[in-house]
């Protein structure tokens, strides 16, 4: 219940911009129990996508870091692009007629992603407020830890990662 009423509505942590500098960097994390893919697109924006194939829900990443122009899922290769879109589904012609609208089954977006002052923020509920808002005067305290710094923040590799009961 909580992960239902409190991490889906809230804005959650998801990276750094350093993170992901060039187009398809990409690093993995979690928001709640959702495993997501945080990538910079080739157009250089941040996409934040459920790391699940439309297809059978299989992880279409499976490694933590790096960098890649398409994500493929090992159970039947279906391939998205590093923004989301379905790219690549094998035996296109013979299996789908060439009737399944690839469209409409890219990776799932985090409808909500913004970034404030380097830090990368997602949200499931799309009818949230802004992040800034979402913050309130906190943001002011990011601000003097984060931008005030000579060169900037970068983060460097290694994740550290524990579980609850």
């Amino acid at each position: 219940m909580e992960l239902e009423q409190v991490f889906a509505r809230s804005w959650l942590f998801v990276g750094h911009e350093s993170q992901i500098p060039n187009p398809g960097d990409f690093t993995q994390t979690t928001m709640g129990e959702d495993p997501v893919i945080v990538t910079r697109a080739q157009d250089m924006s941040i996409q934040v996508l459920l790391n699940s194939c439309r297809h059978r829900g299989a992880k279409v990443c499976l490694t933590d870091r790096g960098n890649a122009r398409v994500f493929q899922c090992k159970y039947h290769n279906w391939a998205y692009a590093n923004s989301g879109e379905l790219v690549g589904v094998p035996l296109f012609d013979s299996a789908y007629f060439r009737e399944l609208d690839k469209s409409q089954w890219g990776l799932i977006p985090v409808p909500r992603v913004e970034v404030a002052h380097g830090l990368v923020f997602g949200c499931w509920d799309a009818q949230a407020p802004s992040l800034r808002e979402y913050l309130g005067e906190m943001d002011h305290y990011l601000e003097l830890m984060l931008d005030r710094t000579p060169g900037g923040v970068e983060v460097v590799a290694g994740v550290q990662r524990s579980t609850s009961p």
